[in-house]
């Protein structure tokens, strides 16, 4: 599920008109949602309640600071400095663009009335106490602010806004609920990895039916492509099962984490399953692909190793380890409780799959 942020752009307009067209320009190539004094006119006490409830449902807020400190409501302040400071004391990540060469500016775009001169230094030494940049012409200013907000959607992630289509029905919720409780009580009975044992390897080479259901897989698959092909020339079975790349599953695939958008997650289930394609094709008999349109919270390899000699490991998509790391783990099937739980997960998932190819 592909979100998209909305950033609230601040400034004062005459001076800036330029730069604020290049701001909002920027914005919208990055999939962000711009708001600003362009959807409302000059403030007012009624226009400023309407400016805090558009900046309360903004997920970032920007100042771009010139030269001039802008029309004052009733405190003395400009209205600019009052959306920021509303801003900070609403907990929004925030982040100030100072010009930093007034003696590259139009006169007319100086303040000279000493009063708010002082006001603009004063606001300017404010802002200067959180995140700020500095620019000196808009196409520069454009490129400053297009780094800071993808740096700021990876440090300070926020609820941002996704289409209703996308959003998962009330079973699919209850459902990822369902398995994040498993994987608490998981992570109290089974030890959490942060790398498979070394032993992995030798267990996929060693199996009769290999079992492998993900996202899209595609690290794995190419670390152990030549494996795969010695596999089914040695007659044993693969069976893989991967998300549908045209399906809603991928977006919400892709929601998990902020820096992967959509179009990426589909490149790399497309790339899996050309990949797969190529070892189908080798021996078609001993493998079968589908694809699925559900999200896949695991990635699960099952090796069966022949008769009640099977061992699993699952790669949990949804959480991280202490070291940053998607938690793994290695169940037996010694461990019947849990061990039986994710085999039949794996052929539920399976059987609601659809062989690549038919759809």
């Amino acid at each position: 599920m592909e979100k998209r942020f909305q950033v609230f752009v601040s400034s004062t307009y005459e001076d800036l008109k330029d730069e604020r067209r290049e701001v909002m320009e920027a914005l919208l190539e990055l999939d962000c949602i711009p708001s600003g004094m362009e959807l409302f006119p000059a403030a007012d006490d009624d226009q400023w309640t309407v400016i805090r409830k558009i900046i309360d449902n903004c997920d970032y807020y920007i100042v771009i600071i010139g030269w001039r400190y802008g029309s004052t409501g009733p405190s003395g302040k400009s209205y600019t400095q009052m959306e920021y400071e509303y801003a900070v004391d609403q907990g929004k990540p925030v982040i100030a663009f100072l010009h930093n060469d007034i003696n590259s500016v139009p006169a007319s775009k100086v303040d000279k009335v000493e009063k708010k001169q002082k006001a603009l230094e004063a606001f300017r030494e404010l802002v200067q106490k959180k995140m700020c940049k500095h620019w000196t012409n808009s196409a520069q200013l454009s490129g400053i602010v297009t780094r800071s907000i993808i740096n700021l959607i990876k440090t300070k992630p926020a609820a941002g806004w996704v289409r209703a289509d996308l959003i998962p029905d009330e079973a699919a919720s209850k459902e990822i609920s369902r398995l994040n409780e498993i994987v608490e009580q998981l992570s109290q009975e089974i030890c959490l990895l942060d790398e498979y044992p070394e032993d992995m390897h030798s267990n996929i080479e060693e199996a009769k039916i290999l079992w492998l259901s993900g996202v899209s897989m595609l690290d794995f698959l190419q670390s152990n492509y030549s494996t795969f092909e010695r596999k089914l020339k040695n007659g044993q079975f693969i069976n893989a099962l991967v998300v549908n790349p045209n399906g809603n599953a991928c977006e919400l695939a892709a929601s998990r984490d902020i820096i992967v958008n959509i179009d990426y997650q589909k490149s790399r289930i497309n790339t899996t399953l050309q990949y797969l394609a190529s070892l189908k094709e080798q021996m078609p008999d001993k493998m079968e692909i589908r694809i699925i349109d559900n999200p896949l919270d695991f990635e699960i390899v099952l090796a069966d190793l022949g008769g009640s000699n099977k061992t699993m490991y699952l790669r949990h998509l949804g959480f991280k380890t202490t070291l940053g790391a998607e938690p793994k783990m290695m169940i037996p099937s010694t461990n019947s409780k849990w061990f039986d739980y994710f085999e039949a997960h794996i052929q539920n998932l399976w059987k609601s799959g659809t062989a690549w190819g038919e759809i």
